[in-house]
């Protein structure tokens, strides 16, 4: 568990709206639980301020009933206390009896957007189907979210029974291969209705009266006028046409809960409720401003330019409203968009120029960001440096005045990577001090709270110094970035450091702590999903053939699986050979492949090096037999030039690969015998053991009562 915070941190706590943490009464270790809580509370502070804070005291069913509140109240202190300057709300809980549905109930309440107004609405509703309850359920796991009730009921936990016979029947229901829709339930004394409210909620009504024709008047109530459910009600029930019922006259509020999963609106949440009620009037520019868009939408596929247009129809009809919205919002998105893709790069501008005036009051912070962030990401894929340059810094000016940091972080980040891919490293030094100076302390030092940004900082930096191939401040700012513990980074950034480690490594000579760091950045880039893993892949590969190891790194697990890469199968080939010492075959891979493998700087730098190793490798074995050989016959073996052969043999006399020297007249290189001394000191090895081994068998032959002749 801690090695999944450690990696999907941003992941897991990015745009997070509530934060449910669950503590065991009876744990033994509270000291650890309170350190994971506050770690999760600086990760929701990082990436997520303004969420909610719930915590679950849970299995309170085991503290004796006489010391419960004691308890609890003594836990609720030390959780409100850990958790300030944010707040938290705090529930006993336990399975066995209703606290648990309560405590997730009252979640849900307060998650509510405009509950009040909810509430309210609920009041009308019952007094239109002059019912005695009426209470809205969430959709999937049935928790009550908002009710009214005219008349007194004497079961407080009416509510939960009803939720559990419900899931229960759900669950029956699946199992025989059937869908949950509705339930009506009518007896002598009253009626009671279980129906799809929205796509997200079901409402309950329970009438004293059981000859209300719920059906009908509930659907037309709950249904706008064009909604197909509408229509499909009037048909079932003969009232076709333009029906206009007592119910339509008392009330006509409707309640949306919208739901969307469509990349191109991903800045509403997964989830998002987004309530509204209002008179028929109020209500017809936001259901215009609706169809509008969803009518541009339909087009934007088959017909662009006529999107386009749909779309501006959106804007008007939002400035005769006279405030801007999210309507508005979602078109100008998906003006830039087509824009982009159509190439009117001007006009796009414009229209992003026109959404940022959106984000500080019309559209909520988590939605202009996840759109502004989805719209640079979109626009990354151009391979026009000015326009993404504009694109950038059009953003920051707007950020001034929204106050939005962490947008603002991520902005610059990417402003700081184009530069990075332009090698203008003025520029980027220049970003690198901005976002350094925002994770400091007052006193100028790095604020380790900040741990997850500095790493960006750091990585940023770090690709900056091993594209200048400054290996001093390199290393150390490798050195720190490994010294933060406090950070929970995405993989990728740590994919990043620890490839760059690899190459300083690699360059230093290095080899195996440069194996260790290209592997741990395989193993952050294929968490990741990057497709920098299979470059990092080659480069794993690279260290190993380096470090002269006997194992091959395709026999990893991590690694199996891309050994048949096309992109990795010239580098397999390179290896076999190379375990193998042949060298030709080693060099008819190079230059076979020479694309696939030479194409990276990186690579292409440290191949003689390679080609050194595995010449050494087989001049070596050529050698051991001879006292004399031949330099011809040498440069014929290898494949090589004389003067290469001569150059490889002086290289192996000096760092001591080959005991000779060299007879240049001649052409022949002579052999040094080995050294006497140590050819005795061998020998004289070999008898010692002898000996140790006759004294051996001579002890287990007596202790056995053997006799030997």
């Amino acid at each position: 568990m801690e090695s999944y915070f450690a990696t999907q941190r941003e992941n897991i706590f990015r745009n997070v709206e509530v934060l449910i943490y669950v503590f065991d009464v009876e744990s033994q270790d509270s000291k650890k639980d309170m350190a994971y809580y506050r770690s999760c509370l600086e990760a929701i502070n990082e990436h997520s301020p303004g969420a909610k804070i719930f915590c679950l005291v849970h299995k309170m069913d085991l503290v004796s009933e006489p010391k419960r509140s004691a308890v609890l109240t003594e836990r609720e202190r030390q959780l409100i206390a850990a958790t300030r300057p944010d707040q938290c709300v705090c529930f006993g809980t336990s399975i066995w009896d209703e606290t648990l549905y309560k405590a997730w109930s009252r979640i849900v309440y307060q998650m509510v957007p405009n509950v009040q107004a909810l509430e309210k609405n609920l009041i009308q509703l019952c007094d239109v189907l002059e019912a005695d309850e009426i209470i809205l359920f969430e959709r999937s796991t049935f928790l009550e979210i908002a009710c009214h009730t005219t008349k007194e009921h004497p079961d407080p936990h009416r509510f939960d029974k009803i939720s559990t016979i419900i899931k229960q029947f759900k669950l029956s229901c699946s199992k025989a291969g059937a869908n949950f829709t509705a339930i009506e339930l009518q007896t002598p004394n009253f009626s009671a209705f279980i129906d799809v409210f929205t796509p997200n909620t079901y409402v309950m009504v329970i009438m004293s009266d059981p000859t209300i024709e719920y059906l009908l008047g509930f659907s037309l109530l709950c249904y706008p006028s064009q909604h197909p459910k509408r229509q499909e009600v009037l048909r079932e029930t003969g009232k076709g046409g333009d029906t206009s019922l007592g119910y339509q006259r008392k009330y006509t509020g409707t309640l949306s809960l919208a739901m969307s999963f469509n990349d191109d609106d991903m800045f509403i949440d997964d989830v998002e409720l987004s309530v509204a009620y209002s008179s028929d009037d109020n209500s017809e520019p936001d259901v215009d401003l609706e169809n509008q868009y969803y009518n541009a939408k339909s087009r934007k596929d088959d017909n662009p330019d006529a999107a386009i247009e749909e779309f501006k129809k959106v804007l008007a009809i939002e400035a005769e409203g006279g405030a801007k919205g999210d309507w508005g919002f979602r078109a100008l998105k998906q003006m830039i968009k087509l824009k982009f893709r159509l190439g009117r790069l001007d006009d796009m501008m414009e229209d992003y120029r026109t959404l940022l005036t959106y984000i500080k009051t019309a559209v909520t912070r988590n939605n202009s960001e996840k759109s502004i962030n989805s719209i640079l990401d979109y626009v990354s894929t151009s391979k026009q440096m000015d326009l993404l340059q504009t694109f950038y810094n059009t953003t920051l000016n707007a950020l001034k005045d929204a106050k939005n940091e962490r947008l603002w972080f991520k902005t610059n980040t990417k402003l700081g990577k184009l530069f990075l891919e332009q090698g203008d490293y003025v520029q980027l030094q220049r970003i690198i001090r901005e976002l350094r100076e925002s994770c400091q302390t007052d006193e100028g030092e790095d604020d380790l709270k900040k741990g997850t940004q500095l790493l960006e900082i750091y990585a940023l930096e770090i690709q900056m110094y091993t594209a200048q191939k400054n290996n001093k401040k390199l290393k150390a700012l490798y050195e720190q970035s490994l010294q933060i513990k406090s950070a929970i980074p995405h993989p990728m950034i740590m994919g990043i450091i620890r490839e760059c480690g690899g190459k300083m490594h690699l360059r230093v000579g290095e080899y195996q702590r440069a194996h260790t760091d290209f592997f741990e950045a395989f193993k952050n880039y294929d968490e990741s999903g990057s497709p920098r893993r299979t470059q990092c892949l080659k480069y794993l590969v690279l260290a190993s053939m380096l470090s002269k190891s006997g194992i091959n790194p395709f026999d990893s697990p991590e690694t199996k699986p891309y050994k048949m890469d096309p992109q990795i199968v010239a580098v397999t080939s390179l290896v076999t050979a190379y375990q193998n010492n042949d060298v030709k075959g080693f060099e008819r891979i190079l230059r076979e492949q020479r694309e696939s493998i030479m194409s990276d700087d990186f690579i292409r730098e440290h191949i003689e090096d390679l080609l050194h190793n595995i010449r050494t490798q087989v001049l070596v074995k050529l050698l051991r037999p001879y006292t004399r050989i031949r330099l011809p016959f040498i440069s014929r073996q290898l494949d090589l030039e004389p003067r290469e052969v001569e150059a490889l043999l002086v290289a192996c006399i000096l760092d001591g690969t080959i005991a000779g020297r060299i007879d240049q007249a001649a052409e022949v290189l002579i052999l040094s015998p080995p050294n006497p001394s140590s050819v005795e000191a061998r020998y004289e090895a070999i008898n010692r053991l002898a000996s140790s081994l006759s004294a051996l068998m001579n002890v287990i032959v007596m202790q056995a009562g053997i006799t030997t002749s």
